[in-house]
């Protein structure tokens, strides 16, 4: 895709017509237009995405009219705004023109309808209109509106590319993935009604006279459109909650990159850690505390009572020379059977016989010294164990005081902080939304997790409701025939999918190793560039042979993500093939993508001049077309490595606040 012109009529602040022509000189691709802030370098990048896309990121979107126009304008008077755009696409040449109609009503400048036209050329050179309810998805499909952000876009959009958003299904569309996903979706499977599979499998079960299995297969239909709003619902969860994260990632780096606050964001940090760590052990040492009285707590209630009870039978003379744990019951059935344990035979009036019969009355029931001597061994013993008991309850308690008294004062320090930090100028707003965002990311988690488990027990039973079904549908021969038919579909879909995993790892790599060489001529250093599985970028530095992930300034970030969109434009200038990487080469499938242009304002700002003169370098070589809105101090440093890929050149000049005219410099 090359852009040829833009032209605006009464938009915003170009006043009557504008026209600017866009170099497509292969050799000379990129055209400049030099203004400084206020201008309506920004209005430039508005104009495209309202003729493109019905989109206005602007104060005011509804008063498009330039305010001298409709200031102008008698009473029930009309005038119109306009934006027209011609492009080359696929050696096709279009033309889009957005029109807005406005209309002074008692005294007020009133929109009135809006209206989008679309024509091309044919060969001869005569126009063909595009029918209106065709427009939107014409243009879509020229330039989608989900990956049109990676090719107009400002230094904010250059900021957050590739930072903490799901960038696979943008890349995928980009660099030709999407027609294989699209044909795998296409295929489908059994449970899938709408799909293929589905339809083979729908109509195969319709052989069957078994109510019980139509009524099988409807109960399934239901469960998968109820799987499918969950599956929507949830990706809808997971979208906002990759959009909420993204904004924390922002703003845990404002807070801390912010030079009053960022010490006190590390001590925070470090003081949330310790906090953490005493609740933990602060539970435990409790739940210690609760196991040793729930063991020990009878006893040691008692100890009060055992004391008065030793002390009592102390003072109590009680004859306790009977032996230990010997009982009368013992003795007597010695005596009766009449031989001692050691052998000795027991005779009447004998010492020994008499000797038994003395011991008999030093033990129980006879006597009860040796049963009060036994308790006071038992009761010394309880005092014993819960000295001990008493010292580990007494040192458990410190332990819980002092874990107490750190959380307290960890507690009080931490907001202390927060307080601190929410106080600085600018900063309090940042600190307010990070706690909101923070309370929406677990209510949306919650809400996630609980549709994934209802997902998965509607999988369930589909699952067992498909084993039925599949035992008893009718074995007929157009049964048979759609099951073949099936089985086909079924291979081919495994196939395209086995294509579709190659290829989709052969573009990450393409795309990795792109973005890595152009990252090299634009940073000399020891870092290299990362995608994840969702594309998000990542810079790592090595650390004594080892790459690990590092801070970065906000020049080396805009660098970081230049090289990342350089590498999406270069791979689709180059018109990548992606193919299976190991299948025969008839089996090869050609996943051409187009070329886009590269539409920037202010590209270069906050970026020094050593990095500004390395994108600048590289922009020209790996976009088909450059397009920039640049303030004439970043274009100083650009011109030195750019000037000669100049097509065309103008500058914008401010004659009010509400009126910009644009000067010609140099013309294609």
């Amino acid at each position: 895709m090359l852009i040829e012109y833009l032209k605006m009529a009464n938009f915003r602040q170009f006043k009557d017509e504008t026209i600017i022509n866009f170099s497509c000189d292969p050799e000379q691709n990129v055209t400049v237009i030099l203004g400084n802030n206020t201008c309506g370098k920004t209005t430039l990048l508005q104009a495209f995405n309202w003729c493109f896309f019905n989109k206005v990121e602007l104060p005011h979107k509804d008063m498009l009219l330039n305010y001298e126009v409709g200031n102008n304008m008698p009473e029930g008077i009309q005038s119109e705004v306009s934006v027209e755009i011609g492009l080359q696409h696929g050696g096709v040449h279009y033309h889009i023109k957005r029109r807005r109609v406005f209309q002074k009503l008692n005294g007020k400048v009133v929109p009135q309808g809006q209206y989008v036209d679309m024509w091309y050329k044919e060969p001869d050179g005569q126009s063909q209109p595009i029918l209106n309810n065709q427009i939107a998805d014409k243009i879509n499909s020229i330039l989608p509106e989900k990956l049109s952000s990676y090719f107009f876009f400002d230094t904010e959009r250059v900021l957050a590319i590739g930072e903490g958003e799901d960038l696979s299904a943008a890349v995928k569309g980009l660099l030709g993935l999407s027609l294989l996903d699209n044909i795998v979706k296409h295929f489908g499977k059994k449970t899938n009604g709408s799909s293929v599979i589905g339809q083979f499998y729908k109509e195969q079960a319709q052989f069957t006279s078994d109510a019980s299995v139509n009524k099988a297969m409807d109960i399934i239909n239901d469960d998968e459109e109820k799987k499918r709003d969950l599956e929507s619902r949830v990706k809808e969860l997971e979208n906002d909650i990759e959009s909420y994260n993204k904004r924390l990632t922002q703003l845990n780096q404002i807070l801390a990159q912010a030079s009053e606050t960022q010490n006190l964001q590390e001590q925070r940090d470090r003081d949330e850690r310790i906090l953490r760590d005493r609740k933990n052990e602060l539970s435990r040492k409790k739940e210690e505390q609760r196991k040793l009285i729930n063991k020990e707590g009878a006893s040691f209630l008692l100890q009060p009572l055992i004391v008065k009870a030793l002390a009592f039978l102390k003072s109590t003379k009680v004859d306790d020379k009977g032996i230990k744990g010997l009982t009368a019951v013992t003795l007597q059935e010695i005596l009766r059977r009449g031989v001692c344990v050691c052998g000795q035979k027991l005779e009447k009036n004998s010492d020994a016989y008499n000797h038994i019969l003395k011991e008999i009355e030093y033990v129980p029931p006879a006597s009860i010294g040796t049963l009060v001597r036994n308790y006071k061994e038992s009761l010394n013993k309880y005092r014993e164990d819960n000295n001990s008991l008493l010292a580990d309850l007494k040192n458990n308690y410190l332990q819980i005081g002092s874990a107490e008294k750190d959380i307290e004062c960890y507690t009080d320090e931490i907001n202390k902080l927060s307080k601190q930090i929410a106080e600085k100028e600018d900063l309090s707003r940042f600190e307010e939304e990070r706690a909101n965002i923070s309370s929406r990311l677990r209510e949306l988690g919650r809400s996630r997790d609980d549709k994934l488990g209802k997902k998965g027990s509607l999988e369930h039973e589909i699952n067992e409701r498909q084993k039925y079904v599949d035992a008893h549908i009718n074995d007929s021969t157009k049964s048979r025939d759609l099951r073949i038919c099936m089985a086909y579909a079924e291979n081919v879909s495994e196939w395209i999918q086995l294509i579709y995993s190659k290829s989709a790892k052969k573009v990450r790599d393409d795309l990795l190793s792109k973005v890595n060489d152009i990252f090299r001529k634009m940073y000399t250093g020891s870092r290299k560039v990362e995608l994840d599985d969702k594309y998000q970028v990542k810079l790592l530095a090595d650390v004594n042979g080892n790459y690990v992930e590092s801070s970065m300034s906000e020049g080396l970030r805009r660098v970081k993500n230049f090289a990342f969109i350089a590498g999406l434009v270069a791979l689709a200038k180059e018109k990548v093939i992606a193919t299976t990487g190991g299948v025969a080469e008839e089996e090869e499938v050609d996943l051409s993508s187009e070329p886009y242009p590269l539409v920037m304002d202010a590209p270069f700002s906050n970026v020094d001049e050593k990095h500004t003169a390395n994108i600048a370098k590289i922009l020209p070589e790996v976009a088909e077309q450059v397009i920039m809105f640049v303030m004439q101090k970043d274009w100083n440093y650009a011109k030195k490595v750019m000037d000669d890929k100049v097509g065309a050149r103008y500058k914008l000049d401010k004659v009010n606040e509400v009126h910009t005219e644009l000067e010609v410099i140099q013309n294609v």
